[in-house]
């Protein structure tokens, strides 16, 4: 059952093994991928309360130093809450409805 020939010519049941480790090295590469994206954002969760309580702390210092300002609320590149990326050249909603009068 050792896999001793060069590929050529070979049998089902070393056609059958060669398979096998091949989805089984696979396998084993995804669930270390796996791994490393959950390990990743682990790591990534635990650093956003620490920026919180950062952002916080600073919002409280400038409040008592009285040079707190509320931040801007964020606006679209068009102004148009349904469609963030639109720039808002030539945008109907209505275009393809079926009250459309494009013929």
């Amino acid at each position: 059952m050792m896999l001793t020939s060069t590929l050529e010519n070979i049998g089902i049941v070393d056609a059958a093994i060669v398979a096998v480790l091949g989805y089984a090295v696979v396998f084993f590469g995804l669930i270390l991928l796996m791994g490393v994206i959950i390990i990743m954002g682990k790591a990534f969760m635990a650093k956003d309360p620490k920026a919180a309580a950062k952002a916080a702390a600073a919002k409280e210092y400038a409040a008592k130093k009285g040079t707190y300002e509320e931040p801007e609320e964020h606006t679209t590149l068009s102004g148009i809450a349904d469609r963030p990326y639109c720039k808002g050249r030539a945008y109907d909603p209505n275009r393809y409805s079926a009250e459309s009068t494009e013929e």
